[in-house]
């Protein structure tokens, strides 16, 4: 194997595909970048067997070969190393590094040892502008659960039909949908058809934010058969294993009726919340939001260190009513929000789940026509019982 790249762009399909090294498996092998060659092209693959990850970049090819090399000491010399190009040449299982002033070596482990990245055949598939997605996952990921003991509630939920996409997360306290309206039914989908699946939220996350900024449109596959999805932007390709179990029916839990309606200013919220959230760290985190006579107040429980009361104005519409959270989960949903434009909250008891929503509607256009269009984003938050 013999070949020429320009060093930016491998450091840039590297820093990508390094999501996928795992440092601490086992097996040495997992510990190693792939380098193919491939019709004027090296591909670079990681893999921790739960998620894998491949990226293309361009370069001279002098002789055909692969092998694998330790991907972190790989990683900081390309990082490092101050050239425009590096030349790589193979000998035996001894990668050479060079460029005009640097000549390295790393010892390498045969490509026949990697696990390979199987190619699904039979999925369903929807490409989406890539600025959509990223603010869809987003909004979902900060809500599931980290706790391990239910492994399905640590996965984002993914649904397609031939018009939508619904994408969503809970923990069991809390729960946030994002979806949206698709102009083009997915491909591989049928009249009627629903496919789900639940994907690990950490893994999924960390592959949409290392692929943002790559193309303005990502495409999304569900493979039910090979029980994996893959993540595919431009010349780069994440294949992530899904999570077995069912996903709980969240939909069930959201109140269809509503005794109280709020909309205030999101900066103005945020800010209540903030200053409660101050004096509440030390006695269970938790706030209380009053609202009476038409006004609203965020309220610390008070403490040896001192309380809190912020009035924020508001317009509210229904029944007096005062509601008891943990102040974490309306901190994590304010600061996933856009500052400008309003947030809407609708409660009907103190005990029962608080629906919040958001006022922004957007659509997607390209050459003047719809693609995609925004459907609702809706995040829901079980209060806490207070004794104050």
């Amino acid at each position: 194997m013999k070949f020429t790249v320009i060093r930016e762009n491998l450091s840039n399909a590297l820093n990508v595909v390094s999501k996928a090294v795992n440092q601490r498996s086992p097996l040495p092998i997992l510990s190693n970048i792939l380098i193919k060659t491939e019709k004027g092209m090296i591909q670079l693959f990681a893999s921790d067997l739960q998620m894998s990850i491949s990226a293309s970049v361009g370069a001279k090819i002098d002789e055909p070969g692969e092998i694998t090399v330790p991907a972190k000491i790989f990683i900081e010399f390309v990082n490092q190393v101050n050239s425009d190009k590096i030349d790589f040449s193979l000998s035996g299982a001894v990668l050479k590094l060079s460029t005009d002033k640097v000549n390295a070596t790393l010892s390498g482990i045969p490509a026949s040892e990697f696990p390979v990245m199987d190619r699904p055949k039979k999925g369903y598939e929807v490409t989406l502008p890539s600025d959509l997605f990223s603010k869809a996952i987003q909004k979902v990921q900060y809500v599931v659960a980290i706790d391990e003991g239910r492994p399905v509630l640590t996965g984002i939920y993914f649904k397609i039909t031939k018009n939508e996409l619904v994408i969503a997360g809970t923990d069991g306290y809390r729960m946030a949908e994002y979806s949206f309206g698709l102009q083009n039914a997915p491909f591989g989908i049928k009249e009627d058809e629903v496919v789900s699946c639940v994907v690990p939220a950490k893994a999924f996350s960390e592959n949409i934010k290392a692929f943002a900024g790559k193309s303005n449109d990502m495409t999304f596959a569900i493979y039910p058969e090979n029980n994996v999805v893959t993540l595919k932007v431009d010349d780069y390709v994440a294949q992530i294993r899904m999570i077995d179990g069912e996903y709980p029916d969240y939909l069930s839990v959201v109140p269809s009726e509503f005794s109280t309606s709020i909309v205030i200013d999101s900066s103005e919220f945020s800010n209540g919340i903030k200053l409660a959230s101050i004096f509440a760290r030390d006695i269970g985190n938790m706030i209380k939001l009053v609202i009476k006579d038409g006004v609203i107040e965020s309220i610390s429980q008070p403490s040896e260190s001192g309380s809190n009361i912020t009035k924020m104005s508001a317009d509210v519409e229904g029944e007096d009513i005062a509601i008891a959270f943990n102040a974490k989960y309306l901190l994590d949903f304010v600061s996933n929000q856009s500052s400008s434009g309003d947030i809407i909250f609708k409660t009907s008891d103190p005990l029962k789940p608080v629906l919040f929503s958001v006022n922004t509607e957007e659509n997607y256009f390209a050459e003047g026509k719809k693609i995609n269009g925004f459907k609702r984003y809706f995040h829901l938050i079980m209060p806490m019982k207070s004794s104050w």
